[in-house]
């Protein structure tokens, strides 16, 4: 066996850890796309092995297993309190290490924590590595979200819906949804919290292909004064969260890698994925999402010029097979 060859992948094989909830992001994109690279891919699901041993076992267990497993690179996907700091700051002698981040604008502590005991570390956020080299972590890498062609695919499906939104329901997205519905356009939402409930992973891929327009709607906290000062729990919400300002997210890449046109909430750097108005439509607040539905609903043509671009350009550049192979040049690059 060919030692460059072998990766071990810590992650949750499950969406938090939960089977009912599916496969989790990492497992139907990162995962499937390392074996697609023709690496031997191991997965540890830290959570079922916790549920199996505890934590400080499941821990332990893993460290043993990068001593003796001789893998070149060990990804690791990071929750919340499962991995023990100590355990980690081993692997760096038996393996090259690299932490997985998404959410890093929104866990800035966390994610610096974590980096002082990796090789490497990847953050979605355009300006990260700058970011982090100010503060002097150097070993940040900037890799934009993808996707897994096993994963998504283009269909080409007769359209079902006007518009859906498929995601998990929280007080934002409800407002939001209201508004539309208030505004006579029918909206069909699935997700854990919605009446429908959640869907597999076949059934989401078929609503990106089977909706004239599919909503990307944030999950930060709603500044919209009406949602603020609607109750007790937005104005807490508006006031305690953490998540104050908008995050590009795997949902962008994911809707265009199914050929959906995809109306989404506007977040900085948006431009280093798709060009608004041409390769994705994006709205600035809640009235301009209803008058962007209404208008794109009666024209066809421009939703499907949009829907196309959106579609080759991330054929073309966000295949997470080219973000990894993109990844491990720079890890060889700063290597010598």
């Amino acid at each position: 066996m060919n030692k460059a060859k072998k990766i071990l992948f810590v992650s949750m094989k499950h969406d938090y850890g939960d089977p009912a909830r599916g496969l989790s992001y990492d497992y139907k994109n990162l995962f499937l796309s390392l074996q697609g690279l023709n690496f031997e891919v191991e997965l540890f699901d830290y959570i079922h092995e916790m549920d199996r041993v505890g934590r400080e076992q499941m821990n332990a267990n893993l460290l043993q297993k990068i001593k003796n497993g001789n893998y070149v690179y060990t990804f690791i996907s990071f929750f919340t309190d499962q991995l023990q700091f100590d355990y980690v700051e081993q692997f760096k002698k038996y393996t090259i290490s690299i932490g997985i981040f998404y959410d890093d604008t929104w866990r800035r502590e966390f994610t610096m924590t974590w980096a002082k005991v990796l090789h490497y570390f990847t953050t979605t956020d355009f300006f990260g590595e700058e970011f982090y080299s100010d503060l002097g972590i150097r070993n940040a890498i900037m890799m934009g979200y993808g996707f897994s062609e096993m994963s998504y695919s283009h269909n080409d499906l007769l359209k079902k819906y006007d518009v859906s939104f498929v995601g998990a329901a929280n007080a934002t997205r409800r407002w939001y949804v209201e508004q539309v519905r208030r505004a006579g356009i029918q909206v069909a939402t699935f997700g854990f919290g919605w009446p429908n409930g959640p869907v597999s992973q076949e059934e989401l891929v078929n609503i990106f292909n089977q909706s004239k327009i599919n909503l990307n709607l944030s999950n930060s906290v709603c500044t919209d004064i009406r949602f603020v000062l609607s109750g007790f729990r937005p104005l807490m919400n508006y006031l305690r969260s953490k998540k104050s300002g908008e995050q590009l997210k795997g949902r962008h890449v994911e809707i265009s890698a199914c050929g959906g046109f995809q109306l989404s909430f506007y977040a900085d750097g948006i431009e280093t994925l798709y060009q608004p108005n041409k390769e994705i439509a994006v709205y600035l607040s809640v009235d301009d999402l209803i008058n962007k539905i209404k208008f794109y609903l009666k024209h066809e043509g421009a939703r499907q010029k949009i829907a196309q671009a959106g579609y080759q350009k991330t054929i073309e550049k966000f295949e997470y097979k080219k973000r990894l192979n993109d990844l491990f040049e720079r890890i060889r690059v700063s290597n010598g």
